[in-house]
């Protein structure tokens, strides 16, 4: 019996190294970023945001602005 085939491994296949290579770079350099800010004092967390929006105060009732992450395991709700 032959297992299915993982989504992950074939959506990386079609896209190509070029795609890989593009993500290895942008997560190497958050690192970087997130190391600079460290020994500048500031406290700080890399985290993986694939749903990330921006939010003002006049989208809705509230006083939050700024950038809106949602964790992967929430967007199916």
């Amino acid at each position: 019996m032959v297992p299915d085939p993982d989504p992950f491994v074939e959506k990386r296949q079609r896209l190509g190294e070029a795609h890989v290579e593009a993500w290895e770079q942008t997560l190497e350099e958050t690192e970087l970023l997130a190391e600079e800010r460290r020994e500048d004092g500031w406290e700080t967390t890399v985290v993986m945001a694939p749903h990330t929006d921006t939010v003002s105060r006049d989208m809705n009732d509230h006083d939050r602005f700024g950038l809106m992450h949602v964790p992967v395991s929430y967007t199916h709700l």
